[in-house]
């Protein structure tokens, strides 16, 4: 969503695409144990890592048919095998395919991308650190490689977030905080913490 904001700013028209999203059935509630994700993890989730599972194409046409000339990919905690979409491995498959069409620019952004050096011929270009204006020089020019991003303040921006029927908070935590979890981890690794 900082991402987002940022690309809001500078005027380029962009959809966030949330692969993740399921709708919550009518009663809201939405509860799934991680016993069960763990048990299917042979059925479910493997074929998905090794990228044989039919959502991708699911994913594929429907970023093709916003005619994108640049994907940005979001790659969330990879030493975790989760159901979310923005699993690194699970991200490398999708840019492997848009990349092989030849006719987008596919980025990632996540500093847990460049944990496998295999993966560097999947996306022509990765953003790592704090959220700021680096997705917009990227768009711009191309830039291939590791760009490393600087914290820009900004405020998240959810107007671009599709499927447009979900129910979005905005979660403000402090910058720099204890926990290193993916997103504080690039301010662990490649900078102080406060």
């Amino acid at each position: 969503m900082y991402m987002s904001a940022q690309l809001e700013k500078a005027g380029i028209s962009h959809v966030v695409y949330n692969a993740d999203h399921v709708p919550a059935p009518p009663n809201g509630a939405v509860y799934l144990r991680w016993k069960r994700l763990f048990e299917q993890f042979d059925e479910w989730f493997k074929p998905v890592v090794d990228g044989r599972s039919s959502l991708y194409g699911e994913m594929y046409e429907q970023i093709l048919s916003w005619k994108p000339k640049m994907v940005v990919i979001q790659t969330a905690d990879v030493l975790l095998p989760t159901v979310d979409w923005g699993n690194a491995w699970i991200a490398e498959n999708l840019a492997k395919m848009l990349k092989r069409r030849g006719d987008i620019f596919v980025v990632a952004n996540g500093l847990f991308t460049t944990l496998d050096r295999r993966w560097d011929h999947s996306y022509d270009a990765v953003i790592v650190g704090e959220p700021g204006d680096a997705v917009v020089k990227v768009f711009n020019s191309r830039l291939p490689g590791i760009t490393l991003d600087k914290f820009e303040p900004i405020v998240p921006s959810i107007k671009h977030l599709w499927p447009p029927d979900q129910n979005t908070e905005q979660v403000m935590a402090s910058h720099g905080c204890g926990p290193r979890g993916p997103f504080m981890c690039g301010r662990g690794e490649l900078g102080r913490w406060p």
